[in-house]
Formats: structure tokens, C-alpha cells, sequence
């Protein structure tokens, strides 16, 4: 992720998404490294994400702004809008 808004996920944060509909998100939270697991499904523009926090389920919708080949710009339920770049390999 290089761009975020306060309160949404930290920048730098990586998010990988598999054709399985499963989610893999790692970044820095108060210089610890988290990791958070969970499931992604889609719905035209939007795509709702369910996964753990400790024992209670988490769940919120996406709405894409942008998808192009090496971004996605997406604002979440809450307004909050988060950007990420493809990393290169």
C-alpha cells in the first residue's frame, strides 16, 4: 500500500488476494508485524471482506474506485480510502 487514509490500514501494508477468494494482509502496527487472514468475495464494483480479530469476526465492504494492471484505489464502509500499488517481482 503507498497511500491511506488515518485510521485505515497502516502504509506499507501488503495485501495479497488469491483466485480462491482467500486474503492475506501483513504490515507494521506500533513497529510490530501483523498478519491477518480471512476471505474476500466479489460483487460487481464492490467486494466484501470477512476475517478474525482475535475471536470476533470482522466484516466490511470495498467499494473499487480504480483497478488498473498495476493499481487499486478502494474506499471502505467507513469512508476511508486506501491505495495500492502492484508490487514488482
Amino acid at each position: 500500500m503507498v497511500k491511506a487514509d488515518e485510521g485505515s490500514l497502516p502504509v506499507g501494508t501488503v495485501v495479497t488476494f488469491t483466485r480462491d477468494g482467500k486474503l492475506r494482509m501483513a504490515g507494521k502496527v506500533d513497529g510490530q508485524e501483523k498478519v491477518r487472514e480471512g476471505t474476500f468475495t466479489v460483487d460487481g464494483e464492490k467486494f466484501t471482506i470477512v476475517h478474525k480479530e482475535g475471536e470476533k469476526e470482522q466484516k466490511m465492504t470495498i467499494t473499487i474506485k480504480k483497478l488498473t494492471a498495476d493499481e487499486f484505489v478502494a474506499t471502505s464502509d467507513d469512508g476511508k480510502t486506501v491505495e495500492f500499488k502492484r508490487k514488482k517481482e
